[in-house]
C-alpha cells in the first residue's frame, strides 16, 4: 500500500489510479532522460492535480506548479519524470523531486566528506579508530569477570528493572529501512542472503527476503560496505566496513572482519584494520577468487590490497582510489577495479599487479564535463565486461555504458541511459545476466534494462512508486545463488 499525503488519501479510487500509473510508467518510460514533448494526456489517466481535458504541456505544468520552464525541465530531466508522473504522483514525492532538482547532492563530495570527518575529531584533533571495538571488548571482559564471580549464574536478575533480554519482546516497527550497499548470496542455499547496511550492521534472511534478522554477533561497527562468501565453504564470510563514497552521512569503518562459523562469531583481520594503515577506514568492496578462496582483493580509499592466505596478510598492489573490484568469474586470472575518474585498474595475473586504462575515448564528455565513478560487471557466460560511467558536474547527462571484450584493455561506447541523475558518485550499479551477456540492468536514481547488450535501455522502476517499486538510489543488484 502506498504511503501518501492526506490530500490523496481521501479516496481509495485516487490511490488506485496512482498505483496504476506507477505500473504503466515502468513499462513506457523512454530510455534517455529528456523533456517530454508529448503533452497529450493518456487515455484513462485521472488526476486531482491536473486537468485531464487539456494538454499537459510544459507551459501548463510550469504555471500549475509555480515553476519557470527551465526549472520544470530540470525537474523532469534530473528526477526522470514525465508529465503523467508530475500530475499523478503523491504530493510529498512531488515536493521532494522539486527540492532535489533545485538542490542536488554536492558537486565536490570529497570535500564535503572531509569536512564531515573533521567534525568527528576530538579536542586533540583525532578520532580513535578502535574506540568502538575497544569498548565492546571491555564490555565483554567485564561480563566474563562478573559471570566468573557469580559462578556462571545469571548476572542480570529479572528484578533488575526488568532489563534482562528475556523479559522484553520486540514490538517493532519493522519497516525502518537503511541504505544497503552489500548483498551476498550463499552457494547451495538460494533462499539465504546477507545484507550489509552502511548504518545498521549485517542482516540475514533464510526465506528469500520475506523476513530478516540482524546478525547480532557482528557488533564492531554498524557501517558494512561489502560482504563476500567463500564459494567452496559458505561458513567462511568476509565483511568490509566503512562507506567511502563521499556522502556526508557516511560512517567510518574498522577494516575487514571474518567469520568461520557462518556468522555466529566474527573477528577482525589485524592486517586489514586501521591499526595497519588509514586505508582500512573505508573498504568499499571485496572480491573473492571463485576457485581459490584464499585470494581476495579489497578496494579501499587508498588503493587495492591483495591477500593469498585468507586475510592473514595483505599486499598493496595499486595506489589508486577504487570503489569497485571484481574477479572475472569465467577466468579469474583477470580482475578489474573501477576508479573515480573514468578509469579502471585491470589485472591479468590474478590481481598481483594492475595497470590503469581510461574507459571513455575522450578526456571529457561531449559537454566538457569530467568523467567520474566507474562501476563494472562481468558476463559470466562469456567474459564480456560492462562499465557504467558517471559524468561529474551534470545532472541531466549522467550515466553511460561501455563494453570490453579483452578484459578491459579497450572499450566501446554503448548506450546512454542517463540513469544516474547527477548522483553517480553515490549510487551506481550494474548487473549482467549470468546466462545471457546481452541482458543488462543498470541502477541509479531508477533501474533501467537492456536486452541488446547495453545499446538501448528502458526504465523498469519509478522511484516515487516505492514501495510498490524499488526505492530511489540503487546501490547493488545480485542474482540468486542458483540462477
Amino acid at each position: 500500500m502506498f504511503t501518501i499525503c492526506t490530500k490523496f488519501a481521501q479516496r481509495f479510487a485516487v490511490r488506485r489510479h496512482i498505483a496504476a500509473a506507477c505500473v504503466a510508467v515502468s513499462v513506457t518510460s523512454p530510455a534517455v532522460a529528456m523533456p517530454d514533448t508529448d503533452a497529450i494526456v493518456p487515455k484513462g489517466v485521472q488526476s486531482e492535480r491536473c486537468d485531464v481535458h487539456q494538454e499537459w504541456s510544459l507551459n501548463y505544468l510550469a504555471t500549475l506548479l509555480y515553476l519557470d520552464i527551465d526549472a520544470l525541465a530540470r525537474v523532469k530531466l534530473v528526477r526522470g519524470l514525465s508529465g503523467v508522473d508530475l500530475c499523478t504522483m503523491p504530493e510529498s514525492r512531488l515536493s521532494r523531486a522539486i527540492v532535489k532538482a533545485a538542490e542536488p547532492k554536492p558537486d565536490h563530495p570529497g570535500e564535503a566528506a572531509s569536512f564531515r570527518e573533521r567534525q568527528r575529531w576530538g579536542s586533540d584533533g583525532k578520532a580513535d579508530p578502535m574506540g568502538l571495538s575497544n569498548a565492546i571488548a571491555a564490555r565483554e571482559a567485564m561480563l566474563d569477570a562478573a559471570r566468573a564471580e557469580a559462578g556462571n549464574k545469571s548476572i542480570l536478575a529479572p528484578q533488575d528493572a526488568g532489563i534482562n533480554s528475556a523479559s522484553w519482546t520486540a514490538l517493532g516497527p519493522g519497516n525502518i529501512g537503511g541504505r544497503i550497499r552489500a548483498l551476498a548470496t550463499v552457494p547451495g542455499s538460494p533462499l539465504t542472503l546477507f545484507a550489509g547496511s552502511v548504518g545498521g550492521g549485517i542482516w540475514k534472511t533464510t526465506d528469500g527476503g520475506a523476513s530478516w534478522n540482524p546478525v547480532t554477533s557482528f557488533g564492531a561497527t554498524l557501517s558494512v560496505s561489502s560482504i563476500v562468501v567463500n564459494p567452496l565453504d559458505s561458513s567462511i564470510i568476509y565483511a568490509a566496513t566503512g562507506e567511502g563514497f563521499y556522502n556526508a552521512d557516511g560512517i567510518r569503518g574498522a577494516g575487514v572482519f571474518k567469520t568461520t562459523n557462518g556468522g555466529s562469531s566474527w573477528y577482525r583481520l589485524t592486517a586489514a584494520s586501521p591499526g595497519a594503515g588509514a586505508d582500512w577506514y573505508y573498504v568499499n568492496r571485496l572480491s573473492i577468487h571463485p576457485t581459490n578462496p584464499l585470494i581476495l582483493l579489497a578496494a579501499t580509499e587508498g588503493g587495492i590490497y591483495r591477500t593469498t592466505n585468507g586475510g592473514t596478510s595483505w599486499t598493496k598492489v595499486s595506489t589508486a582510489r577504487v570503489l569497485d573490484v571484481k574477479f572475472d568469474p569465467s577466468n579469474p586470472t583477470r580482475a578489474i577495479a573501477g576508479r573515480d575518474d573514468g578509469r579502471v585498474e585491470r589485472s591479468s595475473d590474478t590481481g598481483a599487479s594492475f595497470t590503469n586504462v581510461q574507459v571513455p575515448a575522450t578526456a571529457t564528455d561531449p559537454s566538457g564535463f569530467p568523467w567520474g565513478r566507474v562501476e563494472i560487471a562481468w558476463a559470466r557466460s562469456t567474459g564480456r565486461l560492462y562499465a557504467g560511467v558517471q559524468t561529474s558536474g551534470t545532472s541531466t547527462q549522467d550515466g553511460r555504458v561501455y563494453t570490453s571484450t579483452d578484459g578491459g584493455a579497450s572499450w566501446t561506447a554503448r548506450g546512454t541511459p542517463f540513469h544516474l541523475a547527477g548522483q553517480g558518485w553515490y549510487n551506481n550499479a550494474i548487473w549482467v545476466d549470468p546466462t545471457n551477456e546481452n541482458l543488462v540492468l543498470v541502477g541509479g536514481l531508477d533501474n533501467h534494462r537492456s536486452t541488446d547488450g547495453g545499446l538501448t535501455f528502458s526504465k523498469v522502476s519509478v522511484w516515487f512508486c516505492a514501495p510498490v517499486q524499488s526505492h530511489a538510489d540503487n546501490h547493488a543488484i545480485v542474482e540468486a545463488s542458483d540462477f
